[in-house]
């Protein structure tokens, strides 16, 4: 279930570039801080479980019934959607959906397909889970190539970074 998503979070490494150890310790913060934030939200004693949306078509503007529902319960519990909602795919919905997959790094079309409903049912559990392998794969490479030129391509960030 990880693997798909896991290559395309996880930062692709080309080792034709070389850097000092420094450039690799501040690609590794962010993530570190990440873990952080998701950690600390675990130990949340009132924290409640999430609202999983189902297999299906995509959802987009028009779309109604229990799966938009949900989508709109889950849009509120990440603090994309407030106040009252139904199980119609509206404007509200559209652009809570669009803010939502602009923050997670996906392609901001309003339409709910796969990866979009994938990610909004990753629970912290699932994202911590993935940041702790990633961390770990960029500390192996990092220590493994500090005396190497490489580059280190974000696919979802749309970033590119060489290292002398």
């Amino acid at each position: 279930m990880f693997k798909r998503f896991f290559s395309l979070l996880l930062c692709c490494f080309a080792a034709i570039f070389s850097t000092s150890a420094l450039a690799s310790v501040d690609e590794l913060i962010p993530l570190q801080e990440q873990i952080v934030k998701l950690q600390a939200r675990q130990l949340d004693p009132m924290a409640k479980p999430i609202t999983l949306l189902e297999n299906g078509p995509a959802l987009k503007m028009g779309s109604k019934g229990a799966r938009v529902q949900k989508l709109n319960t889950r849009l509120a519990e990440l603090g994309y959607l407030a106040g009252e909602f139904d199980d119609q795919f509206d404007e509200v919905t559209e652009a809570a959906v669009r803010a939502y997959q602009a923050a997670a790094g996906l392609v901001v079309d309003g339409v709910v397909d796969h990866q979009t409903r994938f990610n909004l049912n990753l629970s912290d559990q699932d994202k911590l889970e993935i940041l702790r392998t990633q961390l770990q794969d960029m500390e192996r490479f990092f220590s493994a190539n500090q005396d190497q030129r490489y580059i280190v391509v974000n696919l979802p960030g749309y970033t590119l970074r060489a290292y002398e």
